[in-house]
C-alpha cells in the first residue's frame, strides 16, 4: 500500500503542469462566425463561418513570451478551421485575439 502511495505521488509531480488561464478576445465586424480557444501544450482556436460571405480571420497567440504566434485563414461559408500554436512550459496566461472580417468589395479603394 506505501508503495502504491508513493508511485502515484512521484507521478503526480512528474505530470507537467499545463493548466493555465485563457483569455479570448474576438472582433467579429458583425459576421456569423463563432469562436472558442482551448489550452494544453498546444493551445487550439476553432472559428465556425456561418456567414453566407467568406470568412477572413488573423489570430494572434500571446503567452507574453517572445512575439505572438500570428496564424491567417480564409474560412469559406459554413465550413470550419482549427488554428494551433505551441505553449511554452511555464505559461500562466494565454491571450488570444481574433479578427474576422468580410472579404472587401471588389469596388472598394483605399480611403485618401
Amino acid at each position: 500500500m506505501k508503495r502504491i502511495f508513493a508511485m502515484s505521488l512521484l507521478l503526480a509531480f512528474a505530470i507537467p503542469a499545463t493548466a493555465y488561464e485563457v483569455e479570448l478576445k474576438k472582433d467579429l465586424n458583425g459576421m456569423k462566425v463563432t469562436a472558442d480557444a482551448t489550452g494544453g501544450p498546444m493551445a487550439k482556436l476553432v472559428i465556425n463561418n456561418g456567414d453566407k460571405v467568406s470568412a477572413h480571420c488573423r489570430v494572434e497567440f500571446i503567452t507574453g513570451r517572445g512575439a505572438p504566434a500570428v496564424r491567417v485563414s480564409s474560412i469559406k461559408p459554413g465550413k470550419r478551421a482549427i488554428l494551433t500554436a505551441q505553449v511554452a512550459e511555464g505559461t500562466s496566461k494565454l491571450r488570444v485575439n481574433a479578427v474576422c472580417k468580410p472579404p472587401k468589395a471588389k469596388g472598394d479603394s483605399p480611403a485618401s
